[in-house]
């Protein structure tokens, strides 16, 4: 079962003062920034992600092709005092947990726990039988906010704490918003650093997985400059029409990869939300 919608009833219950939430999450909604609320969303959409075991391909030849896709999605964000919990679609993190250190008008500064990657699991894939499973991990560190009118800044820092690859990833974004009648349209431009540690462990090949198909390889850091836009249409008090485009580069330290067959990750989707609590 989808942990999401286990913890969605325990999201809708309060609406308290507001704190930042993840930046993909600050672009897409209203100025007042509720920290109580779940939003249920279905989209269709089309893109591709060329990273052989992440896009749920079968083969390696499948691995560059157009993925078309109905998402059934949640986010939602839950705050008690200075702790909070927020699980948002479009992010990198999955499920978040946190502290608030501080907080005013003009930004934040929290302490975040959060998984990037789940389990990588790419043996059944036919030539990758040498590959091991790649596990999940969970990392540690802040997450800083300033807010300078519509725009948002945001910028994070952890650290793996699970012994799964046990290295650092930073991320930097600036988003904008820009109310037009009953549009609210948003921008969100920045990048995202995996370390050595991280790049390596999910996209290198060991000199024990080698084989004649499948080099020896050793994956370097790496920068992932990414962008998106997007558009949000209130539909009724409780329904949103939405739409967004997401364009990440791999730099060629990942998309050299033998597990890789692209250096381009991109989306495109239009749906509908139904909103519980504040937005």
């Amino acid at each position: 079962m989808n942990i999401r919608l286990l913890v969605a009833p325990f999201l809708v219950l309060t609406s308290l003062s507001a704190s930042a939430a993840d930046i993909a999450r600050e672009v897409v909604t209203s100025s007042d920034r509720s920290d109580g609320y779940a939003e249920f969303s279905f989209m269709l959409g089309t893109g591709r992600e060329p990273l052989i075991g992440f896009n749920g391909k079968n083969s390696i030849e499948e691995s560059d092709d157009q993925i078309n896709f109905l998402n059934l999605g949640l986010d939602a964000r839950f705050r008690y005092k200075d702790v909070f919990i927020e699980l948002v679609e479009d992010s990198f993190s999955n499920i978040t947990l946190g502290y608030i250190v501080s907080t005013s008008n003009s930004g934040s500064l929290e302490l975040i726990g959060t998984n990037v990657f789940d389990i990588v699991e790419r043996d059944e894939i036919p030539g990758l039988e040498s590959i091991n499973d790649r596990d999940g991990d969970f990392n540690l560190g802040f997450r800083s906010s300033t807010y300078r009118g519509d725009s948002v800044f945001q910028f994070e820092l952890m650290a793996d704490v699970s012994n799964a690859h046990e290295g650092v990833i930073g991320a930097v974004h600036v988003g904008r918003q820009k109310q037009i009648r009953n549009w609210n349209l948003h921008g969100l431009l920045g990048a995202r650093l995996f370390s050595d540690k991280v790049a390596d462990y999910y996209m290198g090949v060991s000199p024990d997985e080698a084989t004649a198909d499948i080099p020896e390889y050793r994956a370097k850091a790496g920068v992932l400059p990414s962008i998106q836009v997007g558009a949000t249409l209130p539909l009724s008090e409780k329904w949103i029409f939405e739409t967004q485009v997401q364009y990440t580069h791999l730099p060629d330290s990942i998309s050299d990869s033998p597990l890789a067959q692209g250096d381009a990750i991109y989306a495109a989707q239009v749906g509908v939300s139904y909103v519980f609590g504040g937005r």
